[in-house]
């Protein structure tokens, strides 16, 4: 029988290849380990927004989680997270520009992508940078986009992470929640949000939601009694009306009602009018921290209130 025995030039390549096709059959069994364990939204607890994209890099700018940004969540050693778009499959990198801005644009998990998630009090999160060591915050401003800058947890540094199949986050354990942030099973009532609110956005006559200007939004009030009872007023009527609000949904009982002053300023009237149509078109309502959203047909935004 012939026997073919490689030289001994060759075992130290058929010892390499094979080295090789180990560490590959590791990498492999590695990647597909990893666990994305499940879709999530991240909100600010500052401001109640949730993290969408603006100019290819996070915001906490939105109220309507439609718009959110949709992430992967990827367990890692040490407790240590990354973030991935499931579309894409790019992940979170916090460390875009001397800013160090975040955005979805990394093609592999590394320092910038890896974070270390602090728990706080009830469910409020901190996330910090594994690369600087420094905690991601919401900058101040009108864009508030995320950033790795703060050297110290704060209000702007702490978010809530929700599951993205919960369209009503969670509400700090108010009455109608259970502790934990999970919504109760039937849906919002009235008392369960009952308060006082800053609107903030408004539908336009062509259905797009609208934030207020600086000063209507000064002046801007919403408030809403156990019982569905509706006093609002953007600076110059009071206007008022009754609503049936169940298990999420809302019914108006009778048509809105408003004082008869003349408003000088006719933004204040095309606003007046706005609100009153949108609690007449309301079928349904939302809670997002402490952001409340009332929609119309197909889930379209109509009233965004902010509690005071």
């Amino acid at each position: 029988m012939l026997r073919l025995i490689p030289s001994v030039s060759v075992l130290p390549r058929l010892r390499r290849v094979a080295i090789g096709a180990a560490c590959a059959l590791v990498a492999l069994t590695s990647l597909s380990s990893v666990a994305f364990a499940r879709e999530v939204y991240l909100q600010s607890a500052q401001n109640g927004l949730y993290v969408t994209e603006v100019g290819g890099v996070l915001a906490a700018a939105t109220p309507d989680v439609r718009r959110a940004v949709r992430l992967d969540t990827v367990k890692l050693q040490r407790g240590r997270v990354a973030f991935r778009d499931p579309r894409s499959g790019r992940f979170l990198r916090a460390g875009v520009g001397e800013k160090t801005l975040l955005s979805v644009a990394s093609p592999h998990i590394r320092g910038w992508e890896t974070f270390e998630q602090i728990r706080l009090r009830g469910d409020k999160i901190a996330l910090r940078s594994v690369q600087n060591g420094k905690y991601v915050r919401v900058n101040q401003g009108r864009k508030a986009r995320l950033a790795a800058r703060a050297e110290r947890p704060g209000a702007a540094t702490e978010f809530r992470i929700l599951p993205a199949r919960v369209n009503t986050p969670p509400s700090g354990g108010r009455p109608g929640t259970h502790q934990g942030g999970q919504q109760r099973p039937g849906g919002i009532d009235a008392a369960d949000i009952a308060g006082q609110y800053r609107i903030t956005h408004v539908a336009a006559d062509n259905g797009y939601l609208v934030r207020l200007g600086r000063d209507l939004a000064r002046q801007a009030s919403f408030s809403l009694d156990r019982s569905g009872r509706v006093s609002a007023t953007v600076g110059c009527n009071r206007l008022s009306g009754q609503l049936a609000i169940r298990d999420s949904q809302v019914n108006q009982r009778g048509p809105g009602m408003s004082t008869k002053m003349f408003c000088r300023v006719r933004a204040q009237q095309v606003a007046e009018a706005n609100v009153l149509t949108a609690l007449s078109n309301a079928n349904r309502v939302e809670r997002q921290g402490n952001t409340v959203t009332f929609t119309g047909r197909g889930g379209r935004p109509l009233l965004t209130l902010t509690r005071r």
